[in-house]
């Protein structure tokens, strides 16, 4: 099976390391609860992959503070010997796993927050899904994961896609990923598309829709998959809900 991804984007205040570490714990701890496979977290990142999250997350602080800071950014707050603060903001990326190597039981959790524009800070969180279980690949699981995974991110676009299908869809002038299953924060996309477009349209009782293509995980090779998501993001895009909201 091919590796299926889940990307919500979200725009934020500024965060300070400290509440970005609270975040991502909260995160994972609500990964856990929906699947129990979300388990055995390392930061993937040299130095830091040796050492494994302990299930109490009495050394996740320690960890995630080490896997934050990038020597070659430039961060605020800083004390006086150079190094992050409880207040530091500035660009975090940190990479978290099951596994040192590659394996089909490996998930990536990629967090990229951009804190270099105070008034626009567009971040992601992605998911890589791993390759060898079923319940990674079932509708239910995957619209759910969708779902909560955009809620707690207070998403402005999430998406569950392939990236050999996503590269033969992509548009010319989006920010966002065409794939299997989409998330949109309000009804806007109810007056743009009916389900003859799409094989399901799932309101929230938050308000917020949840979009599926196709009944399966469409197949890049399938030129009729192909041709029903390019016609989707055909009648969207023109109405900007592929591409960051203006302010």
């Amino acid at each position: 099976m091919k590796e299926l991804k889940i990307r919500a984007h979200f725009k934020h205040d500024p965060l300070t390391v400290k509440v970005f570490t609270e975040k991502a714990e909260a995160y994972l701890k609500l990964l856990q609860r929906i699947q129990p496979k979300f388990a055995d977290f390392l930061i993937l990142q040299t130095g830091l992959e040796k050492t494994p999250i302990k299930a109490d997350y009495s050394n996740f602080k320690e960890l995630f503070y080490k896997g934050c800071f990038d020597k070659d950014w430039s961060y605020t707050n800083l004390d006086k010997h150079g190094n992050g603060t409880d207040e530091s903001t500035g660009d975090f990326m940190v990479w978290i796993s099951n596994r040192k190597r590659q394996t089909d039981d490996q998930f990536l959790i990629k967090f990229s927050i951009n804190n270099d524009d105070l008034k626009n800070n567009h971040s992601t969180v992605q998911i890589d899904l791993p390759v060898n279980e079923d319940v990674f690949f079932d509708w239910k699981f995957c619209s759910e994961l969708l779902k909560v995974t955009a809620a707690f991110w207070n998403a402005e676009f999430a998406s569950i896609y392939t990236l050999d299908f996503a590269r033969k869809v992509v548009g010319k002038n989006t920010s966002f990923d065409i794939g299997w299953i989409y998330y949109f924060p309000n009804q806007d996309i109810l007056g743009l598309i009916t389900i003859k477009d799409v094989d399901s349209i799932v309101q929230t009782n938050l308000g917020q829709c949840i979009v599926t293509i196709t009944e399966s995980m469409p197949d890049d090779n399938n030129p009729e998959y192909v041709d029903k998501a390019i016609k989707f993001r055909d009648k969207i895009t023109p109405h900007g809900l592929l591409n960051w909201k203006q302010e």
